[in-house]
């Protein structure tokens, strides 16, 4: 993949070499035919120029499933902040006073983290489950059910 930093030098040196271009002299001798010599600095900075569109585009391509790569969240990801407590498997008391999880249901599990969302669930560590759970979404809290339910 190419870098901004390849691109903009390649812009830079594009830039430089059209301010020196050869020049129209003005002459009272006999007319001579200059024919200009296409040299390896003339090749390179024209094979970047034609690659830098193609270029762009396969930037705009990649940024694109970087961006959809990131705002799809992945289960495990998302149980890593829950396993501190709960353990890696949902088989620990969390802070020695919650249930285990493991082996809950799906829809058990939805509903408990909705109801520590919305206040309405949760005994002595309602407060701290709340904070934990206030950020997701609908869709990773389906993940997330599905995900400890496999346990």
């Amino acid at each position: 993949m190419i870098s901004k930093k390849i691109i903009l030098s390649v812009a830079t040196i594009a830039i430089i070499y059209s301010g020196c271009q050869d020049k129209e002299v003005v002459s009272t001798e006999e007319p001579v035919e200059v024919k200009k010599v296409e040299t390896t600095v003339d090749k390179v900075v024209n094979n970047q120029i034609n690659n830098v569109e193609p270029t762009v585009e396969k930037v705009k391509e990649v940024t694109e499933e970087v961006i959809k790569a990131v705002a799809t969240p992945d289960a495990k990801v998302l149980y890593v902040k829950c396993a501190g407590c709960h353990g890696a498997n949902g088989e620990k008391v969390a802070l020695g006073k919650s249930k285990i999880i493991k082996g809950w249901d799906s829809l058990k599990i939805t509903n408990a983290i909705n109801g520590y969302k919305d206040g309405t669930y949760g005994g002595t560590m309602k407060g701290l489950m709340k904070s934990q759970v206030i950020s997701l979404n609908d869709k990773e809290i389906e993940l997330l059910s599905k995900y400890i339910s496999a346990f």
